[in-house]
Formats: structure tokens, sequence, C-alpha cells
């Protein structure tokens, strides 16, 4: 079974943009692509969709990534799933690392780098679950 990845960016609006980042993840992943933080917390609140691992933009209008880290953190279930923020500002990542993520991928990503990065995390986590 693929894992699961939800991808919050709202970059993501331009159709284009979101059918190359889906085509690339779907591949190896089950993946949803959202454009907000309330619709990342809308789509976690029907418990249609649980994922293994959180891709979250930092910069974002109405509700930035590490606001929404902080709501997905609120959640039981999702307190130890994995967070990696996408961010082209490269002086917040020591504090979003403090922050408990994961890890970051710098803007613009590269795909290719983004899946080999996602795979390490999510064999991380796995490892992690079965010791």
């Amino acid at each position: 079974m693929a894992r699961k990845i939800l991808f919050v960016d709202d970059e993501m609006d331009n159709p284009q943009l979101q059918k190359l980042f889906y085509r690339a993840l779907s591949l190896k992943f089950d993946v949803r692509i959202v454009v907000s933080g309330e619709a990342c917390l809308s789509l976690l609140r029907t418990g249609a969709f649980q994922p293994d691992l959180f891709l979250l933009d930092v910069q974002m209008p109405d509700m930035d990534g590490v606001t929404l880290f902080h709501h997905i953190r609120g959640w039981p279930e999702y307190q130890l799933t994995p967070v990696v923020f996408l961010t082209s500002y490269t002086h917040r990542i020591t504090g979003l690392l403090k922050a408990m993520a994961v890890d970051h991928v710098t803007k613009p990503v590269n795909l290719e780098e983004l899946l080999e990065r996602l795979d390490v995390f999510l064999e991380r986590t796995n490892a992690v679950k079965w010791e």
C-alpha cells in the first residue's frame, strides 16, 4: 500500500504546477494536494485521508505553514507524523526544525531530490514505528 502524503501549498492553485507535482509524487505515493491551511484541516476533519507525512509550504496567506503545523500537532493521531516544510526563506529553517519538523526542502523544489528525501523520511518513520 502506498504511503500517504498531504501536500499543502497555495502555489498549487496553478493547475499546471499542481499537475506537475501530482504526477511526480503519485508515482511513489498516494498524494492529496490542497491549497490552504483551512483546506488541509477540513480534509483531516473528514477522516477521509490520513497522511503518513505532511508537506507544508511555510509562506501561505491566511494561515502559514507554522500555524498549520501547530494545528496538526493538536490532533493526537498526528503528533508523531513527520512534517517537511517547503520554504524559500532559509533564515526560518532553524526555527522550523526546532518546532519538531522532520526537515525542510528549499524552494524552488527539485522534484527528483524531493522524492528521494520523502522516501528517506518515510522509511525512517517506518523504522521507528517497528522498533
